[in-house]
C-alpha cells in the first residue's frame, strides 16, 4: 500500500508565519491609533461646522436670532469657555448677550459630548455665537480642537465676519494649521 501525500503545515511553518504576522500586526497597530485619533478630530471638526452651519440656516429660515452655547444638561448653557461637553443651538427670542436659553425659546439641536480627550475651545467667542435674521455672526473667529498630540494635529473651524465657518488648513506648510489671522493653532 503506498500513503497518498498529505497537504498541510509542519508545526514549524505555522509558528514562522504567526511570528511574521505578529510582527506586521504590531508594527500596524501605531498607525491605527493615530488614524483613530485624526478622524476624532476630523469628525469634531464637522459636527462642529454642522451645528454653525444650522444655527445660520435657521436664522434665515425662522427670521430670528439663533445661537450657540456649550451646555452641559442640553438645555441651558453652561457659561463655560470648553465647549467639548457638549453644545446647543437654539432659538434666542431676546437676543440676549451672553445668550441664555430663558423660558419658551426653542432648543433646536443638542450636540452630545466630544469623544475620547478632544478638546474644543474658543479663543475668540468665549461662551457663546449667535447669529441674527441676517445670518451675520456676533463675532468672527476660530475654534480649536486638540488632543494629546498637540498643536501639530489640532484643526480649527474658522468663522469670518459674515458668520461662514470653514474648517482651517495650513497656508504656509509648517505642518500647523493656522487661525483666521494666520497664527499656528495653540492648543490648551
Amino acid at each position: 500500500m503506498s500513503r497518498a501525500a498529505q497537504a498541510g503545515f509542519t508545526l514549524l511553518e505555522l509558528l514562522v508565519g504567526l511570528t511574521i504576522a505578529g510582527v506586521l500586526a504590531a508594527m500596524a497597530i501605531p498607525s491605527f491609533t493615530g488614524m483613530i485619533h485624526d478622524q476624532r478630530i476630523a469628525n469634531e471638526s464637522n459636527r462642529l461646522v454642522v451645528g454653525l452651519n444650522l444655527a445660520r440656516s435657521e436664522a434665515a429660515k425662522r427670521r430670528r436670532t439663533i445661537s450657540l452655547c456649550p451646555s452641559t444638561n442640553g438645555t441651558a448653557c453652561s457659561g463655560a469657555t470648553n465647549w467639548e461637553a457638549g453644545y446647543i443651538v437654539f432659538v434666542n427670542d431676546d437676543a440676549d448677550t451672553p445668550a441664555a436659553v430663558d423660558a419658551g425659546e426653542t432648543v433646536v439641536r443638542i450636540f452630545e459630548t466630544a469623544p475620547g480627550n478632544v478638546t474644543l475651545r474658543s479663543g475668540d467667542f468665549t461662551n457663546f455665537i449667535s447669529y441674527a435674521a441676517t445670518t451675520f455672526s456676533n463675532a468672527a473667529g476660530t475654534f480649536t480642537i486638540c488632543d494629546q498630540r498637540g498643536p501639530s494635529r489640532a484643526r480649527g473651524v474658522l468663522i469670518n465676519a459674515v458668520g461662514r465657518a470653514r474648517v482651517s488648513g495650513d497656508a504656509n506648510a509648517d505642518g500647523i494649521h493656522e487661525d483666521r489671522n494666520g497664527n499656528d493653532l495653540a492648543c490648551p
